[in-house]
């Protein structure tokens, strides 16, 4: 009588891992073969951390990369004139999440932070004297399908900490953000590179 209780949630447990195997397979091949950006692939891309590129052994995940694909093909839908192929679009966001990763990575290094009041402060000052806040955030949602936490974070966060970086390292010089920006390339040039994705 003992082994029967012992044995009867077994079954349940090889179902339940069956499932979840299969949600990873169906996410990886969602991902990783058809490539899709769809609201499927990108909801199982938050839950199971697919990488889209590691740099330097560090993961940049499927979902802030389709994500920003997604938020691209929108703005560029806005874009009056302009004609931006897929591989295009792939591109410019591996080489933007890349270049933040570096970003971070360089950061870290030199235990430089961003706080939250840092990055209002220079969002307060980029719309200073533009339209109120709710249509700053009708703006971004329109433009970039963001509200303005998102694009706090994705624009002026690595902005900011790129401006502290460029001052770390080269202080006051009159073209330093010139030669940050080169130097920028350099450790981006000399970095460990794996792509999961298309590039």
């Amino acid at each position: 009588m003992s082994k029967k209780r012992k044995n009867s949630g077994l079954p349940v447990i090889i179902l339940i891992l069956v499932i979840l195997v299969g949600l990873v397979l169906f996410g990886m091949l969602g991902v990783y073969v058809f490539k899709s950006t769809n609201f499927v692939f990108r909801g199982l891309s938050r839950i199971i951390p697919y990488p889209a590129v590691m740099v330097n052994w560090d993961f940049v995940g499927y979902d802030d990369y389709s994500d920003n694909i997604v938020t691209m093909r929108r703005f560029l839908s806005n874009e009056e004139e302009v004609v931006v192929t897929e591989e295009e679009i792939r591109d410019r966001v591996l080489n933007r999440l890349i270049a933040n990763a570096v970003l971070e990575q360089m950061a870290d290094e030199r235990d430089i932070k961003v706080f939250d009041y840092e990055i209002e402060k220079v969002f307060q000052a980029a719309i200073e004297g533009l339209n109120p806040e709710e249509e700053i955030e009708k703006d971004l949602k329109k433009l970039f399908g963001w509200n303005t936490d998102e694009y706090k974070k994705n624009v002026v966060r690595p902005f900011v900490l790129q401006n502290k970086l460029t001052k770390a390292i080269y202080d006051d010089q009159a073209d330093a953000a010139e030669q940050f920006a080169i130097f920028l390339q350099e450790e981006i040039a000399t970095a460990k590179i794996i792509y999961f994705v298309p590039h």
